[in-house]
Parts: structure tokens; C-alpha cells; sequence
């Protein structure tokens, strides 16, 4: 799976905001992308067809997040 790297002026950020929360680091960062997620925005994204042709389509990080989920879980 793969892991991105968080970047290194986060680090002692995160640090404090957990340490104030009493929360591991990890939990303040998946707050952080659960909330970023969630997100009504719409994102432009290219989906390959089943021609291979990419096509543009809109999507709102919800639906996006939750489409990946049920791929996942398939």
C-alpha cells in the first residue's frame, strides 16, 4: 500500500496539536483528511471509459471518497 510522506515542516505541528488533544498524530492527520474529504467541493477528475478514451468528469470529494471506498471493499 502505498504510504506519501507527510511533509517535514508539518511534523512539529502535528506533534502539538496532539499533544494538546491527547490524540496520536495519526488520528489529528485522519481528522484532518476525513474533514478535507468531506468536502462538498466539486474536483475535476479524468476517468478512463471502457474505450480508454479519459473523459473529464465533476465529482464532489464525498462522491469521490465514497467510490473509492466501495471499490476498495469489493
Amino acid at each position: 500500500m502505498y504510504s506519501p510522506k507527510i511533509k517535514e515542516t508539518y511534523i512539529p505541528i502535528l506533534y502539538k496539536i496532539a499533544r494538546a488533544k491527547g490524540m496520536p498524530m495519526t488520528h489529528i492527520v485522519r481528522e484532518a483528511l476525513d474533514e478535507y474529504l468531506n468536502k462538498p467541493e466539486i474536483v475535476s477528475i479524468k476517468i478512463p471509459s471502457e474505450d480508454n478514451n479519459k473523459r473529464t468528469t465533476n465529482i464532489s470529494c464525498t462522491q469521490c471518497l465514497k467510490s473509492l471506498t466501495e471499490v476498495i471493499h469489493e
